[in-house]
C-alpha cells in the first residue's frame, strides 16, 4: 500500500493544473467584419449600406477634384467628400487613405425619420477620428 502512495500523489499533483484551467471562463471577443466596399463605424457597430453612389468631379476654376460617395440603409446614409487641391483634370481619383480634417476631407452620418422623408445629419466624424481608404 505505501508503494502506491507516491505514484498517486504524483499523478494527483500532476492533474490539479488541469482541474484548475477547466474553471477559468473565457472571454469571448468578437468583431463583426463585412466584406462590403463600402462600410462604417457607427457607434461601435460595422454599417455597410446596400445602396452606393460615387461622383468625381472637378472643378477647373478651383483646380480641384472631389470624391463623393455615400451609402444608404435602412433609414441611414453616410456621406464621405474628399477634396484634392492642385488636381490634374484626369480620368479617375488619386488612391490614398484620406484622414478627415473637417474642410476637404469630411464624414457626415444622415438619419431619415420615415421613408420617403429627406434625410437630416445627425453627425458628422470629428477631425483626425475617421479615414476614407
Amino acid at each position: 500500500m505505501n508503494k502506491l502512495r507516491l505514484p498517486i500523489f504524483l499523478i494527483l499533483l500532476a492533474s490539479v493544473p488541469f482541474l484548475i484551467q477547466s474553471c477559468n471562463k473565457d472571454a469571448v471577443t468578437s468583431i463583426a467584419y463585412t466584406t462590403a466596399a463600402f462600410q462604417a463605424n457607427i457607434d461601435g457597430n460595422v454599417w455597410a449600406p446596400d445602396t452606393t453612389s460615387t461622383v468625381v468631379t472637378y472643378n477647373s476654376a478651383a483646380g480641384t477634384k472631389t470624391l463623393v460617395v455615400s451609402g444608404t440603409k435602412q433609414a441611414k446614409q453616410v456621406i464621405f467628400t474628399v477634396t484634392v487641391p492642385a488636381a490634374a483634370n484626369t480620368p479617375g481619383f488619386p488612391l490614398g487613405t484620406y484622414t478627415v480634417d473637417g474642410t476637404s476631407i469630411t464624414a457626415q452620418f444622415n438619419t431619415q425619420k420615415s421613408a420617403g422623408a429627406p434625410f437630416t445629419p445627425r453627425g458628422t466624424v470629428e477631425s483626425g477620428s475617421g479615414t476614407l481608404t
